[in-house]
């Protein structure tokens, strides 16, 4: 057996460990609970940004300025 078929080999087998072990529903549930606290914050944030500049419900355009004053936040943080 060449050195390339014995890693494919363990790689393989460490998949096949670690989804009897997590199991593929707990690695889904804990993906889909990740995904839905960020999509939940973007959305907070894309909301309160276009209510406090009079924007209304515009979630695009809240989204746009709660990205801008994030990344302005973290360049005025490293010093830019």
């Amino acid at each position: 057996m060449s050195t390339l078929d014995d890693t494919k080999t363990r790689i393989i087998f460490a998949a096949i460990k670690a989804v009897r072990q997590y199991g593929l529903e707990g690695v889904r549930i804990q993906v889909d609970e990740k995904l839905r606290a960020i999509m939940s914050s973007i959305y907070d944030a894309s909301a309160a940004a276009a209510e406090e500049y009079g924007l209304g419900y515009d979630l695009i355009a809240g989204n746009d300025i709660a990205a801008f004053k994030k990344i302005s936040e973290a360049m005025i943080a490293q010093g830019l």
